[in-house]
């Protein structure tokens, strides 16, 4: 890998080395078109990839036909099928979303939702199987997803990383980009470590993806930033499954829903919170208390002790506090040669090697 650059011309270049930009250039590098990957950060992943809980969805939540639904849905098939083959450590651990019998309709409607999208194996349980199988949980009714399932988010990017490199892609780090300009050939790209030229030019940079747009002269995108706080549970709180409320359909999150991580600690979060600082992953500490009290809904015998504080992460959110539902992920080729991947968040880390797809269908079915 060069330690610096002055002025080259490449086949590709893809901004930003979460999940998506290593799937991304993986696909194009397999296919001949090895790009350059430019992070600003020092490694891989270190972004939205490795803030997030590394559920793997089953598209349960999502409008039927939308890109959300339809790439969760086929990431999800194309995820566990890589990590197998890959030896990428995950597991198919099964998610409960449960509820009260007033909850009922929401749930019932959330079942449709997700059957019209084509999600399979999804079976709805009443209160005497719930109580059998979760009797550490305070519900009446649940929906059981066995295909939803947990991966370590950090080590799936690098198996992309690592495969793409191997079809000579190359990753640049700490490459920080300051100026896109359109040219007769394509675009030259202005970074830290020097210009870079290119025909091809993926902007899959996620919290920054609208600024990376802007610097193409594309203003049409605005992220809107929204933080996802984590607690961690006590030792003495044990579960194999993810656990999750009814979601309201206001609510630009999923709810505090318990989670569980492949050496088997449980957390509770996130939850959602519009912010302004796309860069301040501070402690929330104080959040506690909601917390304790979001969850007491639905686990039993739950104590404000049995939570500390653990992390955070920052959702490049495309829905703002004022809309009234979620919008769709966005892939789209902006400009000649240009394609922006736009909003990618939940359940981006699931979709991923499905959106890496559309990428290279829109790059090679079109003549720049």
């Amino acid at each position: 890998m060069p330690s610096s650059v002055q002025v080259e011309r490449v086949p590709a270049i893809v901004i930003g080395a979460g999940i998506l930009g290593c799937t991304v250039s993986r696909v194009l590098a397999e296919r001949g078109l090895a790009p350059w990957v430019l992070e600003q950060g020092p490694r891989i992943a270190e972004g939205v990839t490795s803030r997030n809980s590394g559920v793997i969805h089953a598209g349960i939540y999502y409008r039927p036909g939308s890109l959300k639904a339809d790439t969760c849905i086929r990431g999800a098939a194309l995820l566990y099928e890589w990590c197998e083959r890959k030896s990428v450590p995950y597991r198919r651990c099964g998610k409960w979303i449960v509820g009260t019998t007033s909850e009922e309709a929401e749930l019932d409607a959330l079942l449709k939702n997700a059957r019209d999208s084509g999600v399979s194996g999804l079976k709805k349980v009443g209160e005497g199987e719930l109580r059998e199988r979760l009797p550490h949980v305070d519900a009446n009714l649940a929906i059981w997803s066995p295909n939803t399932g947990i991966v370590d988010p950090y080590e799936f990017a690098k198996s992309h990383q690592i495969e793409a490199e191997n079809s000579d892609a190359i990753f640049l780090f700490n490459c920080q980009v300051t100026g896109i300009e359109r040219i007769a050939q394509g675009y030259r790209v202005t970074t830290s470590r020097g210009i870079i030229e290119s025909d091809l030019l993926i902007n899959a940079s996620g919290l920054q993806a609208d600024e990376i747009a802007r610097l193409a002269g594309i203003s049409k995108y605005r992220i809107h930033p929204c933080r996802g706080d984590y607690f961690r549970l006590s030792s003495r709180y044990v579960a194999s499954t993810l656990i999750y409320p009814v979601k309201k359909k206001s609510s630009p999150g999923l709810g505090i829903h318990l989670t569980v991580s492949l050496d088997g600690l449980c957390k509770l979060g996130p939850d959602a919170e519009y912010v302004s600082d796309r860069e301040d992953f501070s402690s929330r500490e104080d959040k506690r208390e909601v917390f304790f009290r979001a969850a007491s809904r639905y686990l039993k015998d739950l104590r404000l002790e049995d939570l500390s504080y653990d992390s955070c992460g920052i959702r490049p959110k495309l829905r703002g506090p004022q809309d009234p539902e979620e919008l769709d992920f966005i892939v789209s080729q902006d400009l000649p040669g240009m394609i922006n991947l736009i909003g990618i968040e939940s359940p981006g880390l699931t979709a991923s090697m499905a959106l890496a797809e559309k990428v290279a269908t829109l790059v090679f079915d079109t003549r720049f």
